[in-house]
């Protein structure tokens, strides 16, 4: 990409094609996904072990803070892995331990950023939708309760779709920032256009199976092992503790990072493919 972005974007997204070169770009490469996902599983417990630490104390600041705690490792491992997807595995090989870098940095604000806008109008449609099922519940008329239940029910459908939307519009600016461009929301907004429904379907079909197989292995760990249950703990002395170890804090974090890795590919495929970046080739001297 030049200094300057396209007006728009250059091409249009091949939605199937984009579909197989995602999963093979995420299950073509397990060594250096577990490489990728090695730092940022380790700063996760890190950051969330010292969090638990400051449970006790009560403060607004902190109650905020703890929606941008997991951007931290997300932004280490985003960073990762749209670099490895963008710019292959000779020059975008992910480190073991990475070192923090102003791209890290920029990836963090505006995965921030994201958040922000993701957090407070979900917040609101959730307060909006209660209030009005409550009021729709004590009306005695049987009618209106029934238009009022499925008004609710259809905007709260179509504002879920929406957020979604909104965020692959505004997604471009990771891939962007994992490479070092000179990128803003703006950029993406204008080089999704027409774009956004193309996109919603690429993420969807990619990460949604890949979310529920791993929220249904969890489910049957839970019912086998009893991996959730408040009694057990982290233990040397037994193999039930270590197992409950092993899987806790590093098989299910791990296999939580496969949709994330799966939709992070997604965006940098389409990154790639309809503003035309290309690898700027380092100069010769």
């Amino acid at each position: 990409m030049t200094d300057s972005p396209p007006e728009t974007a250059v091409q249009l997204l091949p939605v199937l094609g984009s579909i197989k070169e995602t999963y093979a770009a995420v299950f073509g490469q397990p060594a250096l996904f577990i490489k990728a996902v090695a730092f940022p599983l380790l700063l996760s417990t890190i950051l969330w072990h010292f969090w638990d630490l400051l449970s006790d104390v009560e403060s607004v600041i902190l109650g905020v803070s703890a929606f941008y705690i997991d951007l931290i490792p997300y932004a280490f491992f985003g960073v990762a892995w749209h670099r490895l997807t963008l710019l292959g595995p000779d020059e975008g090989r992910p480190p073991l331990l990475p070192r923090p870098s102003r791209r890290h940095v920029v990836f963090f604000v505006f995965a921030a950023i994201v958040t922000t806008i993701y957090h407070l109008p979900v917040r609101i449609i959730e307060i909006a939708a209660e209030q009005g099922w409550s009021l729709s519940s004590l009306n005695t008329d049987e009618f209106l309760f029934g238009v009022l239940s499925a008004g609710i029910v259809l905007i709260v459908l179509v504002f879920y779709l929406g957020i979604p939307y909104l965020m692959f519009r505004l997604s471009f600016v990771f891939p962007a920032a994992a490479v070092d461009e000179r990128y803003r929301l703006r950029h993406s907004w204008r080089h999704t256009r027409h774009e956004g429904v193309r996109l919603l379907l690429l993420g969807g079909t990619v990460g949604a199976p890949a979310y529920l197989l791993v929220l249904l292995i969890s489910v049957q760990l839970d019912a086998v092992f009893g991996i959730y249950d408040p009694t057990k703990e982290l233990s040397f002395g037994s193999m039930d503790g270590i197992f409950y170890g092993v899987v806790t804090y590093v098989l299910l974090p791990a296999l939580s990072y496969v949709p994330i890795a799966l939709v992070i590919s997604a965006i940098s495929l389409a990154f790639r493919i309809c503003t035309g970046w290309v690898p700027v080739k380092p100069k010769r001297t």
